[in-house]
């Protein structure tokens, strides 16, 4: 070895320069320093570069001359703490004969690296740069991909669940658990059938018998810890997670929207004054009934007399009650299962399946009864109710006819004081 280098083992240390110099990445050859210091153990003396390769001299910027054998931390230009690491390392490696890889930010080649030091013969060692920074930025966005995807998971004002294969729960987030009053570890525990209330175990190990092809969008209900259910929206996907298939469902609770939803198409299909049925669920009926064959069938039209005086007296409050109090008058004198509808400002209609006007006329003399029973308790703004009736024996008329005939008795008996 030049420069006065004492080498015990020279095949050793040619061998591993000659193979350094086919490396593609920095390599190099290192050896304990010699000391005039008797007293110093040999185990504590410092290693110094001997041979390099050109990737390792053209990393730090400058060819090694004889006689220049710098110690492999300050040809890095590493800082003092990484210097102290890197050789603590190298004595540990020298004296227990072995191998052992850290990582280092080299600042003489502002990237960092995976450094391997490693035992060769009985007195020398190799050191292997290989470039990670590329890894390590890889590895950093993932992590950071990974927080971002985590924190999402867990601020989510939506359920959050993983289903593994076998339809159990790998993992939920906060706002699942406290949808279904579950802790995690219970959840854990469950399989998909336990909590869902609309589909049974059955239909879910064939609705969802490969979950990597799972691409759904569902409306169902979740039942609850205590028993107790409610509607959802599920964004079902499905996934692979460490190699495995998983489906990942993303939960609504929709029960409010639900709610609403119901409130909406029952105030499209009734009157909110007197909460009976309205024109368009009326029209509806009679479009079902042309199909249904429920001959024959009554129809009947009423008309409350005296709504615009009652209005102009005592005003459209009064005026509201005062229809309020026909409708329940008429609703008591019909059957439980005749339909009636508030198909105007004053004016109902009422269809009476499996009836004929002889039983019409029995609803109407009921009413006139009831009428007269009410004024004489509410003799300041008494009720008078006009109605008409006509009848269908089989589908060989429009209903549209029969109920335009209704009418027109209606207002006969309107003109005759009824």
């Amino acid at each position: 070895m030049a420069d006065g280098h004492d080498c015990h083992n020279c095949r050793d240390e040619m061998k591993l320069n000659v193979w350094m110099r086919e490396l593609p990445f920095p390599a190099a050859c290192l050896m304990q320093k010699e000391s005039s210091d008797q007293y110093l153990p040999s185990s504590e003396l410092p290693y110094e570069i001997c041979h390099s390769n050109p990737a390792f001299s053209a990393m730090l910027g400058f060819q090694f001359r004889d006689g220049v054998h710098p110690e492999p931390a300050e040809a890095m230009d590493l800082p003092k703490r990484n210097r102290h690491t890197l050789n603590a390392v190298l004595q540990r490696v020298g004296s227990q004969r072995s191998h052992e890889s850290l990582d280092l930010f080299c600042p003489a080649w502002r990237r960092w690296a995976e450094v391997t030091i490693f035992a060769v013969g009985e007195h020398c060692l190799g050191m292997i740069l290989q470039d990670i920074s590329t890894r390590l930025q890889a590895e950093r966005e993932l992590q950071q991909s990974a927080h971002r995807a985590q924190v999402l998971f867990n601020v989510s004002r939506d359920g959050i669940v993983i289903i593994g294969q076998d339809h159990r729960i790998i993992d939920a987030n906060d706002s699942f658990c406290s949808m279904l009053g579950y802790s995690l570890e219970e959840l854990r525990q469950l399989h998909t059938w336990d909590y869902e209330a609309n589909m049974s175990e059955d239909q879910i190990r064939s609705d969802f018998a490969d979950l990597a092809l799972v691409d759904r969008l569902i409306e169902s209900r979740h039942r609850r810890k205590d028993g107790s259910s409610y509607s959802v929206e599920l964004s079902i996907s499905g996934a692979q997670v460490n190699y495995e298939n998983v489906v990942i469902a993303v939960c609504r609770d929709i029960t409010k929207r639900k709610e609403r939803e119901r409130l909406l198409e029952y105030l499209s299909y009734h009157d909110t004054l007197t909460d009976l049925a309205n024109r368009t669920s009326f029209d509806e009926a009679l479009e079902r009934l042309r199909t249904a064959h429920t001959y024959p069938l009554a129809i009947l039209i009423a008309d409350v007399d005296n709504l615009s005086e009652v209005n102009n007296q005592y005003g459209h409050v009064a005026g509201d009650a005062h229809i309020a109090a026909a409708a329940d008058l008429l609703r008591s004198c019909l059957r439980q299962d005749d339909f009636l509808a508030r198909i105007g400002g004053d004016e109902f209609a009422a269809i009476m399946m499996h009836a004929r006007c002889v039983d019409a006329q029995r609803v109407i003399d009921r009413v006139s009864a009831e009428c007269l029973r009410y004024n004489a308790t509410n003799p300041e703004r008494p009720l008078a109710i006009s109605l008409g009736c006509a009848e269908a024996q089989d589908d060989s008329e429009a209903l549209e006819v029969v109920v335009h005939r209704a009418d027109m008795e209606m207002y006969r008996a309107k003109r005759r004081g009824r």
